[in-house]
């Protein structure tokens, strides 16, 4: 049997350590409306469950990959066995918790236009769930291996047209001639 991994059952809370909100469903996964004509669902404080279920049917086109489809499913169906325990658990196999992170640190593609106005791509995380991302995906991660936030690198990725320390070095050391044999 593959590994397992645990994630409990808890609320989701957003950056601020406030309820993270999403539209209430009925058991056909149909929205509950407030007021219809509005066109206002009903929200309610999410929990693990509901989170994982707007990643597995959120995906955005742009950045499935082939085998998302086969990986949601399994997800679903460890989800819907999760909910029938009613353990205050959701166990995960090892390929599936790793397919989910995975999925949630894809880049969405931007068009040339955007890429040419300097703008990047984001993290699907981030597309979800905003400046909220990090503190909602921890809390679907195993307790184990869930990160602090005074441990969490919060320092910008470096910059790729700036050289490394490395790269500057070595442009600066003077240019050897090769061995007289190799020329």
């Amino acid at each position: 049997m593959a590994d397992r991994i645990t994630i409990p059952v808890e609320k989701i809370k957003n950056i601020e350590g406030r309820p993270w909100k999403v539209p209430e469903v009925d058991e056909d996964g149909e929205i509950v409306w407030e007021n219809k004509e509005e066109e206002k669902p009903q929200m309610k404080e999410a929990d693990s469950f509901d989170i994982l279920r707007q990643v597995a049917f959120s995906i955005p086109q742009k950045v499935h990959a082939a085998n998302d489809s086969h990986r949601g499913q399994q997800l679903f169906n460890q989800i819907a066995r999760a909910k029938e325990r009613d353990d205050g658990k959701i166990i995960l196999a090892q390929d599936v918790y790793e397919w989910l992170h995975r999925l949630l640190n894809r880049n969405i593609p931007i068009p040339e236009l955007e890429k040419k106005m300097g703008l990047e791509a984001r993290a699907y995380k981030l597309h979800l769930w905003g400046l909220s991302a990090w503190t909602i995906e921890q809390q679907l991660t195993n307790i184990d291996q869930r990160a602090k936030p005074e441990d969490a690198d919060l320092t910008d990725p470096p910059d790729p047209k700036t050289p490394t320390e490395e790269a500057a070095a070595q442009q600066a050391a003077p240019r050897q001639a090769p061995p007289a044999d190799e020329m």
